[in-house]
């Protein structure tokens, strides 16, 4: 009998010509492939850690980190844990990233709109802006301002000053800062909670639950509900914000020896760094918007401008909604490239999260592979938290068919 005939070989032969057979044996045996690859890297790491009497584990993060950090949002002291010095490098790198995003997104939509106008310099220059700023490397943009700029200002004593309240030199930005009035009974704290409350209430009525029948609401309420979400926010920002100003004291730097005391000091890496990303990230911004705009039919347009409506409406109303389909898929990646390129602050030694955890603490601690997996995770988890807010109003903003 041939081989092929035989009964076991003929369900192997009928198995080996199933398509759905083949792809579950392809992907058996890449999953043990991936598999062996992690053992060999797993037990190679171990056994260099005990060939070098190094002790593996996340034991570090307890101990006293043992160093100062100048540059900081959250109180910091030599005697905390690493772990707290993990915290002070996120913060400092989130707070990086959002002022990258927000302000890069500002500016990126104004060079779009330039880029849009009938304005014959406006193009040109928002072009010759946006195409000298894409050639040209992130890291080398971060550098010029850095050492080019910023460490070509005054010293302490000649300091470029802004109405006596502001000064500017070769160790940062010198601002006057808010401070809360020192009441211990804390009576300060009131009219905060008060315009809290107040501009809640405005908006609250949003929030009510659809089962609960009309007839049971207050008639406030049922007017609160009327009124447009927008309104109660910009109420609620609005009194805090008045509330705050009238009870917070202005703190002023001022200049005593060769260093400038009180106020708030805004380090040149922080600078250069924020600087560099907002400027070479608002350039890919204006490209995304000035397509999504370009995207939209002219009809639509020309069909808005024959009602009557105002350049200002056309865009607002019938414009730009539409573009906005358009404009966020690729709107997500920018920002996330702009989180992750936080990491070149190293090359100044901004005190972000690599240069704190991935610098100074591994130096500390010798703990390569833990260190590493940690910070791999952190920037994995704010990628993913930066794709799922983009995600969730990408699908508030694209059509649904019927």
């Amino acid at each position: 009998m041939p081989l092929a005939d035989r009964p076991r070989n003929r369900q192997i032969w009928r198995l080996l010509n199933d398509a759905g057979a083949r792809k579950g044996i392809l992907q058996l045996l890449l999953l043990l492939a991936l598999t062996s690859a992690a053992w060999y890297f797993w037990t190679n790491a171990v056994a260099n850690l005990t060939a070098r009497h190094m002790v593996s584990g996340f034991g570090f993060l307890s101990s006293p980190a043992g160093f100062d950090i100048e540059e900081r949002l959250i109180q910091w002291d030599p005697s905390d844990t690493n772990a707290r010095a993990i915290l002070v490098g996120l913060i400092n790198t989130l707070g990086t990233t959002a002022v990258c995003i927000i302000l890069g997104s500002m500016i990126g939509l104004a060079l779009a709109l330039m880029r849009l106008s009938r304005n014959a310099l406006y193009r040109f220059t928002s072009k010759a802006l946006i195409e000298f700023f894409r050639n040209i490397p992130q890291l080398l943009v971060i550098l010029f301002i850095y050492f080019a700029v910023l460490q070509s200002l005054p010293s302490m004593t000649h300091s470029v000053t802004i109405g006596d309240a502001v000064f500017l030199n070769v160790r940062g930005l010198y601002l006057p800062a808010l401070a809360l009035p020192s009441d211990p009974r804390g009576l300060y704290e009131f009219p905060l909670i008060v315009a809290f409350i107040s501009g809640a209430a405005l908006s609250i009525g949003k929030l009510l639950p659809r089962w609960v029948p009309k007839s049971q609401r207050f008639r406030v309420i049922r007017v609160l509900k009327n009124i447009p979400w927008q309104v109660g926010t910009l109420c609620l920002s609005t009194m805090v914000i008045l509330v705050a100003l009238a009870e917070l004291t202005p703190i002023y730097p001022k200049l005593q020896g060769f260093n400038y005391v009180g106020g708030m000091r805004i380090f040149p890496e922080f600078l250069a760094l924020a600087t560099g990303l907002t400027i070479t990230g608002s350039v890919y911004i204006a490209e995304i918007i000035r397509a999504g705009v370009l995207s939209v039919p002219a009809g639509q347009a020309e069909a808005a401008r024959s009602l009557g409506l105002t350049r200002w409406q056309i865009n607002r109303l019938v414009v730009f909604p539409q573009a906005l389909r358009v404009i966020i898929p690729p709107l997500s990646s920018q920002y996330m490239n702009i989180a992750k390129s936080t990491t070149l602050g190293v090359a100044i030694a901004y005190a972000d999260l690599v240069q704190i955890f991935v610098g100074t603490v591994l130096n500390h601690t010798g703990q390569e592979i833990e260190i590493m997996f940690i910070t791999l995770c952190i920037y994995l988890a704010i990628n993913l938290f930066i794709s799922t807010a983009m995600n969730i109003l990408n699908n508030k903003t694209r059509l649904v068919e019927r």
